[in-house]
């Protein structure tokens, strides 16, 4: 008994230095050495307490500045149809200067010291619209934690310009870069829209482990240009959102939807919707836009230029008269080669006012290359280069193509355009999906080509670094290759078996060999379709699956299976 009480007594008394510690830490110590308070100046409002750094600009008009901002959320709650008493009594709003600032302030903000003093705290860059990050609120605290961030991010953008027509961007989208509403929805679940600030930091969900370098380096993340797939998905998203303002009645109608659960279970239980619908009536809006409406052939030539219909963008763009058609039409002579007719875009382009050091510094580049051409390959070179030859990589395609099974398919892009020996970081970057590649010597001619071929015959790439290098290690090889001899010999050599092996940690000399033989086995053993069929379902729309469980469902079989068969 008397060690029970011993231990009991033990666990008692640490508890209670653990409580003792923790009010000293978290409510004694900001108070008495003023540690809560940072080196910020503070205004009170009638709801908001202001707080900014000495030098900011807002400090010679901070009392009129908070008016301002309680004036926005006042006029934001009449919006959303959310009442004050919703949100809380009292707000922090933090006003910095730039991103910099920003990130220094919130890991200082988010220390055991000052944690406990700035509840319920938005941060704001000076003459920034305040909007997106008080909807962010306003949403949170009246609602509930909303995960959906194609929600999230429709709302805020919509919010920011509500007289701007949404969804021209979105229509403008080539068919191949466009995605019906379950596949927007399913991606964004899957963490392909960016997080916001406000989710990282202020929201009252927001994980306290955002603080320090880390959360330096994701603010700075987020404001990162917005290119590719996340840019199209945002694009799609605030289209959708604004189909529902207008379809449902109102943002106020909208703002219902900002609550726990996924967003197809919310449209069925607030308003009785079923996704399908929904769909069908946003796909037919987008449908009804098109070259009538103002805007549609700068935004649809800058599609066509991104998977490379440089031809038909070229005939929407001389239809603008706009500076930023001008430097749309640069860019397309740049991939053409065509440097007398992209210097005369880029004059016009000047008399119109837009920034043309970057695209004129391109054109001092490769002014002086010569171009060879053939029918639907190009190649840049600079003097004295003796590259490959157009028919030489024609040759190439063509090979990759049959061995792929998929002879008759045709590429989104018009033509491949590769840039030989090209300085580092300058000009159009490697875009398989555009057609474009940079290659530094002919030993990367055969592998950089089946990887453009590659994307040009599967919607999506697939996540498995296995399938996608091991298929164009594959590829690149000579056809006459015996794979399954050469994967067994290079799993000799490592010394492990093929299960075990990491192709993500491994150095890429010593395992895609491995790749290459096993995928090549797969390909010639059981045919094309079967690996087109692996290819999609490891893909983030074809169901994400890992390498061995869809090469299960579909070969019978996985690695482990594959080696004591090959043992055999």
């Amino acid at each position: 008994m008397r060690r029970w009480h011993t231990v009991i007594g033990a666990i008692l008394l640490f508890s209670a230095s653990i409580g003792i510690l923790h009010f000293m830490l978290y409510r004694v110590i900001p108070g008495v050495a003023g540690g809560g308070q940072l080196p910020l100046q503070a205004t009170v409002g009638e709801w908001f307490t202001l707080r900014y750094p000495d030098d900011s600009p807002v400090a010679l008009r901070a009392r009129a500045h908070v008016e301002y901002l309680e004036g926005v959320m006042k006029e934001l709650l009449a919006l959303t149809g959310v009442s004050q008493v919703n949100l809380p009594e009292r707000i922090n709003v933090f006003v910095h200067t730039d991103h910099r600032a920003q990130a220094g302030i919130i890991a200082r903000r988010r220390s055991p010291r000052t944690a406990p003093i700035y509840h319920n705290p938005v941060d704001i860059i000076y003459g920034e619209d305040p909007r997106g990050e008080f909807i962010q609120m306003i949403g949170d605290f009246a609602s509930g934690r909303n995960l959906c961030r194609l929600l999230r991010h429709g709302i805020v953008q919509y919010i920011l310009d509500p007289q701007r027509d949404h969804h021209l961007a979105a229509a403008a989208l080539p068919e191949i870069l466009r995605l019906n509403l379950r596949d927007l929805l399913f991606l964004a679940g899957r963490g392909y829209f960016r997080p916001t600030l406000y989710e990282l930091f202020n929201s009252p969900f927001s994980a306290a482990a955002d603080v320090g370098l880390e959360g330096a380096a994701r603010i700075h993340a987020l404001f990162a240009p917005q290119v590719g797939v996340a840019h199209d998905l945002e694009v799609m998203a605030v289209s959708f959102i604004s189909f529902l303002i207008d379809y449902l009645g109102g943002l106020d109608q909208v703002m219902r939807l900002w609550r726990p659960g996924s967003l197809e279970r919310n449209l069925q239980l607030v308003f009785g919707y079923e996704l399908n619908r929904l769909n069908e009536g946003w796909q037919e809006r987008l449908a009804a836009i098109g070259p009538q409406d103002e805007g549609w052939n700068l935004l649809a030539g800058r599609g066509l230029i991104r998977v490379g219909r440089l031809e038909e963008a070229m005939a929407l763009l001389e239809r603008e008269e706009t500076a930023e058609a001008a430097l749309e039409r640069a860019r397309i002579h740049l991939l053409l080669g065509n440097w007398d007719e992209m210097e005369e875009e880029l004059e016009d382009a000047i008399a119109g006012g837009a920034d043309i050091r970057y695209y004129r510094d391109l054109l001092r580049i490769y002014r002086g290359w010569s171009t060879d051409y053939v029918e639907q390959v190009r190649i840049h070179a600079p003097p004295q280069a003796v590259p490959f030859t157009p028919h030489v990589v024609k040759s190439l395609v063509a090979d990759f193509k049959q061995r792929l099974g998929l002879s008759d398919a045709h590429f989104s892009a018009d033509q491949l355009i590769i840039f030989y020996s090209a300085p580092p970081n300058a000009g159009p970057q490697r875009d398989y999906r555009m057609g474009v590649l940079h290659i530094g010597s002919d030993a990367k001619l055969r592998y950089q080509v089946a990887e453009y071929v590659i994307a040009h015959l599967y919607r999506d790439q697939t996540l498995s670094s296995l399938l996608r290098r091991g298929l164009a290690y594959y590829l690149s090889s000579l056809p006459e290759a015996d794979h399954v001899r050469q994967l067994l010999s290079n799993l000799d050599r490592i010394g492990r078996p093929l299960h075990l092996i990491d192709f993500d940690s491994f150095p890429d000399g010593m395992v895609y060999p491995i790749a290459a033989g096993l995928i090549g086995y797969l390909l010639e053993e059981y045919g094309p379709e079967r690996l087109r069929h692996l290819w999609i379902i490891t893909s983030p729309l074809g169901g994400r699956l890992s390498f061995d469980t869809a090469m299960s469902i579909i070969y019978g079989v996985n690695r482990r299976g594959l080696e004591k068969r090959f043992a055999e």
